[in-house]
């Protein structure tokens, strides 16, 4: 029987130690260890991994040029890809990291950069997991390209990830339905510069669960997908901003628990609507929307609730902004702040006109249904025993009393 292949440990002290091939091939169980004093190697360097391979790429926290990650295209299982305190720019036209069934395991702080205009990390297949046991940091950049490109984004564990590109999307979700997921202690942020989008999904609908938290903002939307639905569900918290646009530009809104802010801090309405589908708010649902500078906070075809969920608009036009507000079942509107009721709706109305007048802001929330009888009150009746016992408490008094009279 052969003897099983034999984990290899690769150092990179000096620059010397760099191969003239310009690639370092990785097997299963393999570590690489670059040390500070190695420098960056002088043609650009590819770290190929074995199809499969679980393997470990421990850095120094010094920026390594010239040198990149590629995932074998023959994988057919996920393997963990771990890196620690990694920092690393791509050399020639190439993205820093090309995934196709990694997951990466983070310790301590890295960095993975796309060179020009290629992407931080390229996720070829249909899932990229980033996960850490040790609250490890990732930041996926470039300066003229995208941080991050895939189809469905998990951050799992403690992993604290962010994506950020000079002059395109953060991050741009590719394909006809994505996904990003968030777990409960995870934390994904995405920033975009000049004229782009924290997160993309232009080609197809995005379907967030979020029990962690998620920022996304950009120098026109934080969350982009024109003629796309965007659900968000979970425990935790979205954030989205839009720089100079929208915070949220979409077909359709769907939330459920969790809560979203949705902040335009330029000249632009806030939350963009685009679809005759009202903004739907389950299961206790937060939507905090703020409008951008002399902008409404919302603009779309109305909002429907259950109870307990709430929006709340920071109008910041000159005119007072006004929507309509629809139960999914039977409740009582709660208003707070300058929200007011448009004659004829009323508390119990479904629909009703709500209105926040200019450069105020007003919440609406959806109460329970209020109780039978004038007041709105139940009135509770007595049982034999309670009666009994009552005529006692009264001092044997002669007194006759039958339920429910």
């Amino acid at each position: 029987m052969p003897l099983a292949a034999q984990a290899a440990t690769v150092n990179i002290n000096v620059p010397a130690d760099w191969p003239a091939g310009g690639v370092i091939n990785l097997n299963n169980t393999d570590v690489l260890n670059i040390a500070a004093a190695a420098g960056s190697p002088a043609v650009t360097t590819t770290i190929l991994l074995a199809a499969n391979a679980n393997v470990t790429i421990n850095g120094s926290g010094a920026m390594v040029t010239n040198l990149r990650i590629q995932d074998a295209i023959t994988d057919t299982a996920s393997h963990n890809v771990s890196i620690n305190n990694l920092h690393i720019t791509a050399g020639g036209s190439n993205a820093g990291y090309t995934q196709n069934m990694g997951v990466l395991v983070l310790t301590g702080d890295n960095e993975i950069a796309g060179v020009g205009s290629f992407t931080g990390i390229a996720s070829t297949t249909t899932t990229l997991t980033i996960t850490s046991t040790s609250g490890g940091t990732l930041t996926a950049s470039s300066n003229s390209g995208r941080g991050l490109v895939g189809r469905t984004l998990n951050i799992e564990g403690s992993a604290d990830v962010t994506a950020t590109s000079a002059t395109d999307q953060a991050i741009e979700m590719s394909g006809a339905s994505n996904a990003i997921n968030v777990a409960a202690g995870a934390k994904l942020t995405a920033t975009s510069g000049t004229g782009t989008t924290g997160i993309s999904s232009a080609a197809g609908n995005l379907a967030i669960a979020c029990d962690g938290t998620l920022t996304a903002s950009g120098a026109n939307q934080g969350i982009y997908a024109s003629g796309q639905s965007v659900s968000i569900t979970g425990s935790g918290t979205v954030s989205a901003t839009g720089t100079n646009g929208n915070s949220i530009l979409a077909d359709s809104l769907t939330v459920d628990k969790a809560t979203v802010n949705a902040t335009s801090a330029g000249a632009s309405t806030s939350l963009n609507i685009t679809g005759t589908t009202n903004v739907a708010l389950t299961h206790g649902a937060t939507l905090n929307v703020t409008g951008g500078t002399v902008f409404a906070a919302f603009s779309g075809p109305g909002f429907t609730l259950d109870a307990g969920s709430s929006v709340t608009l920071a109008n910041n036009s000159a005119s007072a902004e006004q929507h309509p507000f629809t139960m999914s079942a039977a409740g009582t509107w709660q208003l707070s702040g300058s929200a007011a009721f448009v004659a004829p709706a009323t508390a119990t109305s479904s629909p009703a006109t709500i209105t926040i007048p200019a450069a105020t802001s007003g919440t609406i929330r959806l109460g329970p249904a209020s109780g039978g009888g004038g007041s709105g009150t139940a009135v509770p009746t007595l049982g034999e025993w309670a009666l009994g016992l009552l005529a006692l408490l009264l001092g044997g008094t002669a007194l006759t009393m039958r339920r429910g009279v």
